[in-house]
């Protein structure tokens, strides 16, 4: 998907979870001041970062199966004005788990996970 959009002139960053992130399966969860939100927070700042270096005011950010999570934190975190979009793509199962366990079910409106009153 990044491939296809870069083709056709979209500044475009996909995320990725470095090997020893894999093999621990770290930034799954959100708990303040752990190791995992200290790496998210790590993560926007490189991401900016990238954006900066690259003289890019906004990107696409992409992310497919596990790295749908870090796809969707990117783009939670960064400026709004810096995200053109969100693309999240593959097995989303490890993100939806994420979603559940981060954001109240009350939250998510319009979602198959709200609450029914």
């Amino acid at each position: 998907v990044g491939r296809i959009l870069a083709t056709r002139g979209f500044n475009v960053m996909v995320c990725e979870r470095t090997k020893e992130q894999k093999r621990t399966s770290r930034f799954f969860g959100r708990a303040k001041g752990t190791a995992v939100e200290d790496d998210l927070v790590e993560g926007e700042a490189l991401t900016s970062a990238v954006l900066d270096a690259l003289k890019w005011q906004k990107a696409i950010v992409v992310g497919c199966d596990d790295e749908a999570v870090l796809a969707m934190e990117a783009a939670l975190r960064l400026a709004p004005e810096r995200v053109a979009g969100l693309i999240l793509c593959g097995d989303l199962t490890k993100l939806e788990r994420h979603i559940e366990e981060s954001f109240p079910t009350e939250t998510v409106k319009g979602s198959s996970h709200a609450s029914k009153t």
